[in-house]
């Protein structure tokens, strides 16, 4: 299994993933091991990779060669399609061809804009919106999706979660498959973000593992604190349908164990 997710966020973009790197024979995986899976390119956007390690340094290389020549009305969809000939030019060199054991996520600036867009095993783009905000990539998505789309019901109501709380979801997607995966999703997490400054453009850095580590911190806390949570819900429950009882049914309610023992005759 492998992992790799990213947020259009309101304020940047969130590009997290494990560190299990898989080697591949004849596209057949046949050895895990720690690498590095988000990067960042020479224009300063971001790139990440789920599956063929090798392969993902190439279409890296087509990514960051391929320059966004695209007419300020044009939509950004096309310098998408402008990239995947690119990728097939490429895998024609050596003579490959899609599909591929590779998904990549990458962005790019239009317009003073930046996108995010999703390339999947067949080299088809998809491009992140306000909408469709979030994208996981890699084997591990089967154990991303349904706990991501549980965090974006219960964080993310009214839409996109900033940068901030990009990476903390993130943080806890990536902490949750690494925990429960049957094997190919390891630690250390890793996370790049793309993020607007007021008054000077946006900025792409790297979260620190002391960042991370904090986040980890206040995820733990979350979770001790559900038991107490869940117990408040129960009995507030339990007082409304006390008070909806008739007052002569209260009296009734036995507290405790009030059974007599029986006395031998």
């Amino acid at each position: 299994m492998t992992l790799a997710l990213a947020f259009l966020c309101s304020d940047g973009i969130v590009f997290a993933s494990d560190s299990m790197v898989t080697n591949f024979i004849s596209d057949e995986p046949h050895t895990h091991r720690h690498g590095k899976k988000v990067h960042l390119l020479k224009n300063k956007q971001l790139f990440a990779y789920a599956g063929d390690r090798w392969l993902s340094d190439r279409i890296q290389n087509v990514i960051e060669t391929t320059p966004v020549n695209l007419d300020p009305n044009s939509h950004p969809i096309n310098h998408t399609y402008a990239i995947r000939q690119n990728i097939v030019k490429d895998l024609a060199s050596t003579q490959l061809q899609f599909p591929v054991s590779l998904e990549v996520l990458t962005t790019f600036s239009h317009n003073n804009n930046n996108y995010c867009c999703c390339f999947d095993i067949e080299g088809q783009p998809k491009i992140l919106n306000e909408q469709d905000y979030y994208m996981t990539i890699g084997t591990g998505s089967v154990l991303a999706d349904p706990f991501l789309l549980f965090l974006i019901e219960s964080f993310c109501p009214n839409g996109p979660p900033n940068v901030v709380n990009g990476i903390i979801l993130g943080t806890w997607i990536i902490d949750h498959v690494v925990k429960t995966n049957p094997g190919g999703v390891g630690d250390p997490i890793q996370i790049m973000v793309l993020e607007k400054q007021p008054g000077k453009g946006t900025r792409s850095r790297i979260v620190t593992k002391t960042e991370i580590d904090e986040y980890l911190s206040v995820i733990k806390e979350v979770h001790s604190k559900l038991p107490e949570l869940v117990q408040q819900i129960k009995d507030n429950i339990d007082n409304k349908h006390l008070d909806a009882m008739p007052s002569r049914a209260k009296h009734k309610i036995p507290h405790g164990n009030t059974a007599q023992p029986k006395q031998n005759s």
